[in-house]
């Protein structure tokens, strides 16, 4: 039995790269140069896995993203190349599709590295994880890789990793070029995305998730507003949060997952992955879990609602969860917080505006908040759920 050492890890700022962002046209890249094995170091963000890419010989953080089809540059980055042709991404018709002539991970050189640019100031200021660029699967899927967040490194090759001793062995196969496992739970089997860029444990399909007879005894948390940032954009809406109990995931079964219900794709974020050493053979479409005791989990605080920054400057209230004390006390969506304990937060900039919201998930006493409501000031003090 593997467990997953959670307790429903809500982020004070949701987070969700949507990995829908990027099921476009399959474009593979090519390896110039790996002799056996490279690697390079690992910075979790939001439980995000963040990596150094040399991008024209200049250094940007990318985002490891298994669950997107494409890899992706922000706009600011000045490729060496012009673009080479248009691909539709979620909709959006004009996307520039660029070819890098110029891209290195370690000492891991890449050619005919497609990908598309994309704007993502607003995301990077929101979720204040900032990255420039997304590495997808037209690189991922070019080789085998072992992430070991434990000691912050990861590890590619051409040939397949080692399994390790009582793993979890789960095989893929593929949507596109995105890799999917078949997991069980409340008798009902379904495919899920691999998707590390995705900083929850698992999403599931409510409509499919109602057919198990669980789902109707599970205990259930909603919440209304702003749900998740995307370097799309944001997605609104209505949010339910279960804790999924045991989910078989390839020959083992983890328990206790804290899990939201959604109209989309179901998906196991870099939040599960970060509880084990994660092996991605893709070469035989396989992935291994080896469970170690992860020590950089923290558990997060949770006051009931979300926050943003507007193009004013100002911080309003994002998201709410509706069985809150937040919620109880009146906290509604769009409210604007005008002090937070004591600091002032009217004109805040966007770099005080993340280093409060770090400061808040490492808080343990009682949150302090000044709201303004039609004209109205309130003062409204939160413990921890």
């Amino acid at each position: 039995m593997c467990y997953v050492r959670a307790k429903y890890p809500i982020p004070f700022f949701l987070l969700l790269l949507s990995s829908r962002l990027l099921f476009a046209q399959t474009i593979q890249s090519s390896i110039l140069s790996l002799n056996t094995t490279d690697s390079t170091q690992i910075e979790y963000n939001n439980d995000l896995p963040i990596i150094q890419v040399y991008v024209n010989n200049i250094a940007y953080n990318f985002l490891f993203d298994t669950g997107s089809g494409l890899t992706v540059i922000s706009n600011e980055i000045t490729p060496t190349s012009g673009k080479i042709g248009k691909i539709s991404i979620n909709g959006i018709p004009d996307s520039a599709n660029i070819f890098l002539e110029n891209f290195t991970i370690g000492h891991t050189a890449f050619g005919e590295v497609k990908c598309t640019q994309l704007d993502l100031y607003q995301f990077n200021k929101q979720t204040c994880v900032k990255i420039d660029g997304i590495i997808g699967a037209n690189i991922i899927n070019l080789l085998n890789w072992n992430m070991n967040s434990q000691s912050g490194t990861l590890y590619w090759s051409r040939e397949p990793f080692k399994e390790e001793g009582m793993s979890i062995k789960v095989p893929l196969q593929y949507y596109g070029n995105l890799p999917l496992a078949r997991v069980a739970y409340g008798g009902i089997d379904f495919y899920v995305l691999i998707d590390t860029g995705f900083n929850g444990f698992l999403v599931i399909n409510e409509k499919k998730i109602k057919q198990s007879l669980k789902f109707k005894k599970v205990s259930k948390t909603y919440g209304i507003g702003k749900k998740f940032m995307t370097v799309n954009g944001i997605i609104n809406g209505n949010q339910t949060l279960i804790l999924v109990d045991t989910l078989l995931l390839g020959n083992k079964f983890i328990t206790s997952i804290p899990t939201y219900c959604s109209q989309d794709k179901p998906l196991l974020g870099s939040a599960l992955f970060r509880n084990y050493n994660v092996i991605f053979n893709f070469s035989d479409s396989i992935i291994f879990l080896t469970l170690y005791d992860f020590k950089g989990e923290k558990d997060l605080i949770r006051f009931g609602l979300n926050l943003e920054l507007n193009d004013q400057n100002e911080i309003l209230v994002a998201f709410v969860w509706k069985n809150s004390i937040a919620y109880k006390k009146g906290i509604r969506v769009g409210q604007r917080i005008v002090k937070i304990n004591n600091t002032a937060t009217e004109n805040i900039n966007k770099n005080d505006f993340c280093n409060l919201m770090i400061s808040l998930l490492n808080q343990n006493s009682v949150l302090e908040l000044t709201v303004l409501n039609k004209d109205k000031y309130k003062q409204v003090s939160l413990n921890k759920d």
